[in-house]
């Protein structure tokens, strides 16, 4: 090789590894610039909950995860007045325990929505959060209504707990501080005050299809815990369920020690509470006490028989119906469905309603089935003659052997409808079809062959009802 072509090639070795060195170099600093980033596929907590949508967007899980969603009438199953297939422990000497795990006291909601006020609220302080103001108040005033929910059906099952509103870190003893049970109606109290908050935050007509939550939803709610919670105290009064009652276990605590009632002694205390429940209710009441759904008193068997008070149950569409506050809709289209109808079709997945249950409804003159009556006697030798005289509800929804089960879209080619309601088979131990009773439930039926579909219905499921605002 001439020496002019060794110069040529170690000019070119040394240009490709000065090159090779740079880009080395570039390489280097652009890697460390990229791992210096955040992760762009997702979202931090510091760059979130800045806007209005952002907000809306992060309060949307809950609502699958707290708000009711009653699916026909097929969900007391182990009580007085329903039963399912199988014999339930709540009734039987000895055999109703408490559990071996910590399963229903689970905080993980209450600490995952404790964290996105805490964000939402700081950032409001600070100034920093951007968007539709109506977006934004609807939004905080459903994560405080979604928390004040979550506590109620905690504070059900528990009574004493502690109140905590801010996310806790993972400390010991930060978490033994912030898990002293306050008592029971201190509880209550928060609720009610959470759940003004978010009445007072939330926007009125916000959804006019009524899936989220309203002020009037939040005023209902009220009602519903204050109600709850005075009776409670009326009940229990001196016992071991209630603040200072014998054999209190808050009693032993030093911080609940000298408890005292904010309203002077029990009996007042449950009378706030009464009031409360009066006054929350009164509000809801009066605005829809004029706008209640009417029940016939008609079983539809054809397309010429109406009764909107039966068809609003299993409505696709509920908005059409003002008393229904808040309810949650389906859709086939979207994949998102349910199985109402299907329950309806056979013996309520197996849960049949109790000789007592239906006993407990008056007659249709308002008076129980014990008491003499103008122009009838009850009689139970068959469905029919219990339905004949009974309690309007009561007579459109016992499901009666003979009755059309169907009669809409009957081409349609689904697989789980019974077009003639047979005589209950109470010997069939299939969850789906068998009968635990002689009495069934047609509530939030359509007599509609097309939702007739195993998991692949997509009729609504009332959440709230003005109708309890009357009753309390």
């Amino acid at each position: 090789v001439s020496p002019f072509k060794q110069l040529v090639y170690m000019k070119l070795k040394y240009t490709y590894l000065t090159t090779g060195m740079l880009l080395l170099a570039a390489s280097l600093s652009s890697c460390e610039d990229f791992l210096n980033k955040e992760p762009l596929s997702n979202v931090i907590p510091e760059e979130y909950y800045l806007t209005a949508d952002q907000i809306q967007a992060a309060t949307v899980t809950y609502y699958d995860q707290i708000m009711p969603n009653l699916q026909g009438a097929f969900n007391d199953g182990s009580t007085d007045i329903q039963v399912g297939l199988s014999a339930s422990s709540s009734f039987g000497t000895g055999l109703y325990k408490v559990g071996m795990d910590n399963s229903n006291y689970d905080w993980g909601l209450i600490r995952n929505l404790n964290y996105v006020i805490d964000k939402v609220e700081t950032n409001l302080a600070a100034n920093l959060v951007t968007g539709d103001e109506d977006i934004l108040n609807q939004s905080l005033g459903e994560l405080y209504f979604m928390r004040a929910l979550r506590y109620f059906n905690m504070y059900r099952s528990f009574g004493d707990l502690p109140i905590v509103t801010k996310p806790l870190p993972a400390n010991e003893d930060s978490l033994v501080v912030a898990s002293k049970r306050m008592p029971r109606n201190e509880v209550a109290r928060f609720i009610t005050t959470e759940l003004d908050k978010a009445h007072d935050l939330l926007v009125e007509n916000f959804d006019p299809a009524r899936n989220r939550v309203s002020p009037d939803v939040a005023r209902l709610v009220k009602a519903r815990v204050a109600l709850f919670e005075g009776s409670w105290l009326k009940n229990f009064a001196g016992t071991a369920f209630v603040p200072n009652g014998e054999g209190w276990p808050g009693k032993t605590k030093d911080y609940n020690a000298n408890y005292e009632y904010p309203a002077g002694d029990i009996q007042a205390e449950s009378k706030w509470f009464y009031e409360t429940a009066r006054d929350a209710a009164e509000e809801v009441a009066e605005k829809y006490k004029g706008l209640l759904t009417i029940n016939t008193g008609i079983v539809p068997q054809s397309d010429n028989d109406v009764n909107d008070y039966f068809y609003m149950f299993g409505a696709v569409d509920m908005s059409p119906y003002k008393d229904i506050l808040m309810w949650r809709e389906f859709s086939k289209g979207k994949e998102v469905t349910c199985n109402t109808e299907v329950g309806v079709q056979f013996g309520n997945w197996g849960t049949g309603v109790t000789r007592a249950g239906v006993e407990s409804f008056v007659m249709k003159d308002g008076l129980p089935r014990y008491a003499s009556h103008d122009g009838f006697t009850y009689d139970d030798s068959e469905i029919a003659t219990v339905r004949a005289n009974a309690d309007p509800r009561l007579h459109i929804f016992l499901k009666e052997p003979g009755q059309a089960n169907l009669f809409k879209n009957m081409d349609s080619p689904t697989t789980h409808g019974v077009p003639v309601e047979p005589y209950p088979d109470i010997t069939n131990t299939d969850s789906q079809k068998g009968y635990s009773t002689g009495y069934t439930l047609r509530k939030g039926g359509t007599f509609d062959k097309a939702l007739a579909e195993n998991f692949y219905a997509y009729n609504g499921a009332i959440s709230f009802r003005a109708t309890e605002a009357l009753l309390i």
